[in-house]
């Protein structure tokens, strides 16, 4: 489904930095989102947007302790079963 949407996100709590947050006991959530080149400016803002917001609900944690990162990637470095996304979408 993945190559249809060109949207990967991984979700990761650092529970080795708490100098990043208010609290000693609380985590760091970083979420990387790798997802083909193409979206705008605004879509990327909302995006970062509601994944902080989300994550902050569901873990409790500070919105200001959660970290989103971006990856743009170009679809012809992108590949699955065998295939470059590049190739996939003349297919």
């Amino acid at each position: 489904m993945f190559i249809e949407t060109g949207v990967s996100v991984a979700f990761k709590a650092v529970l080795d930095y708490p100098y990043f947050t208010q609290k000693e006991d609380e985590t760091m959530p970083i979420i990387r989102v790798e997802m083909f080149q193409g979206r705008s400016l605004e879509q990327k803002r909302a995006l970062v947007k509601q994944l902080t917001e989300e994550t902050a609900r569901i873990t409790g944690c500070n919105r200001e302790a959660v970290y989103v990162v971006i990856d743009d990637v170009n679809k012809e470095n992108w590949g699955a079963g065998g295939i470059l996304c590049t190739d996939k979408i003349h297919h």
